[in-house]
């Protein structure tokens, strides 16, 4: 049976990769520090103990911002590392730079060289859309070998600097690394700082919405069935080449505005919206082209990367299902 990995499985990409591949019949090293409050924190513990229910899943409590050399048996053991914890949001990083810089640049090198010594095959790692900054979107979409435009937050920094350290890092070992760049991932389990939750949340009990720049900032709105099944072709397909960056999202770029006005459809209810200016860490657009990504690893069946209408409308769904006995009202 062979064993991966998983960092940051109590969070949202994490659980929705580790429970796939339980399903599958690996067994699932995953390492947690569960450190969120609130609304965040009960999420990580029903994710934690959906997956504490399988028989080949092993549960670590780390703060991997710390020594971690402990774990040196369980990377050994292990054929591959995804790792995917990290401290998530652009407003908030630059608020608490150094919370960010921490959690996603410390941890990332104590795991990274950890992984290096363990002889793992195979590193993969959560990057960002984030990296690109404010630019000018193509009209197909950005490409990883597009040059960046302005770093808005702290979190796209921290991002960076994992890629810079993944590529220097890449020409000392055999080891294959490979890091996604996400963009805007939303689902079931999903995160409750990010606009899908957000918006839901409110029109169901009746909050007031706050959008920026009147809802015309774009986003990449990409399913969770999506990115996992796109993480696991990732695992299983063998490349040549040591280091890559790939893009993951949907390649369909929506308005908040219209994110709103799909969860209002489906809702059968009106939000109640304030407009504000947009913050400087927002960019005003992501926009994915998946070429790269297509050309290594095929074409995705067409169940997959599905409109956002079909996402949200699974989305609220279980949103409305899970609200009550998770108490997730913020």
């Amino acid at each position: 049976m062979e064993t991966i990995i998983v960092t940051g499985s109590s969070g949202f990409i994490g659980y929705s990769l580790s429970k796939y591949l339980l399903d599958r019949g690996y067994c699932v090293i995953g390492i947690d520090i569960h450190n969120g409050e609130g609304v965040l924190k009960k999420l990580q513990n029903a994710r934690h103990d959906q997956l504490a229910q399988y028989e080949h899943f092993i549960s670590i409590h780390r703060d991997l911002a710390e020594s971690i050399s402990d774990l040196t048996t369980y990377f050994e053991k292990s054929s591959c590392v995804v790792h995917l914890a990290a401290t998530a949001g652009v407003r908030n990083s630059n608020k608490n730079p150094s919370e960010y810089i921490r959690n996603n640049v410390v941890a990332f090198s104590n795991v990274i060289e950890l992984a290096l010594q363990s002889n793992i095959q195979h590193f993969i790692f959560a990057s960002s859309s984030s990296v690109y900054g404010d630019i000018s979107i193509p009209i197909d979409g950005v490409t990883e070998d597009l040059s960046h435009g302005e770093i808005r937050s702290v979190y796209a920094m921290t991002k960076k600097m994992n890629e810079i350290e993944a590529y220097l890092l890449s020409s000392t070992t055999n080891m294959k690394i490979t890091g996604l760049r996400f963009f805007s991932v939303y689902g079931p389990f999903g995160r409750p700082d990010m606009a899908p939750w957000i918006f839901l949340n409110s029109i169901i009990f009746n909050q007031p919405i706050t959008l920026y720049d009147e809802g015309s900032l774009k986003r990449d709105f990409t399913y969770i069935d999506d990115v996992v099944h796109s993480i696991y072709k990732v695992l299983t397909k063998n490349r040549e080449s040591q280091f890559e960056l790939y893009n993951i999202g949907c390649s369909s770029p929506q308005t908040v505005i219209s994110l709103l006005h799909c969860i209002e459809s489906i809702l059968g209810k009106t939000a109640i919206v304030s407009f504000v200016s947009r913050e400087p860490a927002d960019v005003i657009q992501t926009f994915a082209n998946m070429s790269k990504y297509k050309k290594d690893y095929g074409e995705l069946s067409k169940s997959y990367f599905r409109e956002m209408e079909s996402g949200i409308k699974d989305f609220c769904m279980w949103f409305c299902k899970f609200k009550e006995s998770l108490d997730l009202i913020n």
